[in-house]
């Protein structure tokens, strides 16, 4: 599935010299029910899903040890990418909760027990 938001009416338009990049309004494009959708059918795609916020270094450090990815805003990242980071920016963004668990979905079967 596509993003909707390219050529969307309610999207502007950004041309550059080399190319035409389609940017959404947020107060337009995400009360659209397209755009709503498209984020349903993302989050069913994802192998995680998002847990308790993370409060304290400490236990960022503990996430990232066990299971090895951890939510940043609205985004999965790895524990490698996180640990390039400065101290300063990974202690602003606990400080404004932005970090949460990343925990791993189940995998469906067809048989039930």
């Amino acid at each position: 599935m596509k993003n909707p938001c390219n050529r969307c009416p309610n999207a502007y338009e950004y041309k550059t010299k080399k190319r035409t990049f389609w940017h959404p309004q947020k107060t337009v494009c995400w009360q659209c029910q397209q755009r709503k959708e498209y984020l349903y059918y993302l989050e069913s795609r994802r192998k995680y899903e998002k847990g308790a916020v993370i409060p304290d270094i400490a236990k960022l450090c503990e996430c990232l040890e066990r299971d090895g990815y951890v939510f940043w805003r609205h985004k999965i990242l790895h524990r490698g990418f996180v640990e390039s980071w400065q101290l300063h920016m990974i202690l602003e963004s606990i400080k404004a909760g932005v970090f949460r668990e990343a925990i791993l979905k189940e995998k469906k079967t067809g048989i039930e027990s």
